[in-house]
């Protein structure tokens, strides 16, 4: 940490994104009390969440590997795979969308709180930088709103997560897709019907180069629930020529 960085946290102390309480300093540099939930991370959490969000918080640890579906240790095969295929070949998320997650997400999207991209996405960095299949990865791509739903918002919140992963882990992150179709709200669906609401939803961007071909993709959302979004942007991205296309979110 830079003696600036320092001078800093001791004026102005981080808060932690979901109960918005500071974060000392003192426990911030205290690694070992941390506790980790992920075997493999490999990106300091200090500063990021205080002690006892990271304790109680529902982290996803053992879930399947390509839907991030919670697995108990008896399941191999994940059965949600099994009874649909998705375009995307992995996904990453932090956690279950429920509790102090949930109403973040909800003052993150719907309360103009943007700063949150910063917290949540240097989150969603120190989990992906222990993902396995990581490495593969050359860019990353937001998976965008209708144009009048962002006009409305101001902002996109994939696009502003994007922009932070990019920044921590130095891969370039471009607006590759357009919306362009006004999906129904998907609250309250049944899985097929949300299958059948994205259907045609997207499309590639004038941003799309032939040179991106046969590159591989991290699609960059924050919630993902029956996976119907994230397969449909997938699948343009596929049909465009990248080799291989993966999702990261904050909460499934």
């Amino acid at each position: 940490m830079t003696l600036i960085q320092s001078i800093m946290d001791l004026l102005f102390p981080p808060q932690c994104p979901f109960c918005r309480t500071p974060i000392p300093v003192s426990s911030a540099n205290t690694e070992d009390s941390i506790p980790v939930p992920w075997d493999r991370c490999s990106v300091a959490l200090e500063r990021l969440v205080c002690f006892q969000c990271l304790e109680k918080m529902p982290w996803l640890v053992n879930c399947c590997p390509h839907c991030a579906r919670p697995l108990t240790l008896a399941v191999h095969n994940c059965p949600y795979c099994l009874e649909q295929p998705f375009a995307f070949t992995y996904c990453c998320a932090l956690a279950s969308y429920q509790g102090a997650l949930r109403e973040t997400l909800h003052r993150f999207k719907y309360r103009g709180e943007k700063a949150l991209a910063v917290s949540l996405g240097r989150l969603m960095a120190a989990r992906l930088a222990g993902m396995p299949w990581f490495s593969k990865v050359e860019m990353l791509v937001p998976v965008p709103l209708f144009p009048q739903r962002q006009r409305l918002r101001g902002y996109n919140q994939s696009v502003l997560l994007a922009r932070t992963l990019s920044r921590e882990l130095g891969i370039p992150a471009e607006e590759l897709l357009l919306r362009v179709r006004d999906t129904d709200s998907q609250t309250g669906m049944g899985r097929q019907n949300r299958w059948e609401n994205m259907r045609g939803a997207f499309e590639k961007s004038g941003r799309w180069q032939s040179k991106l071909e046969g590159k591989e993709f991290l699609l960059i959302d924050d919630i993902l629930t029956s996976g119907a979004t994230a397969h449909a942007a997938a699948l343009v991205l596929k049909e465009a020529g990248a080799s291989c296309v993966s999702v990261a979110v904050i909460a499934r």
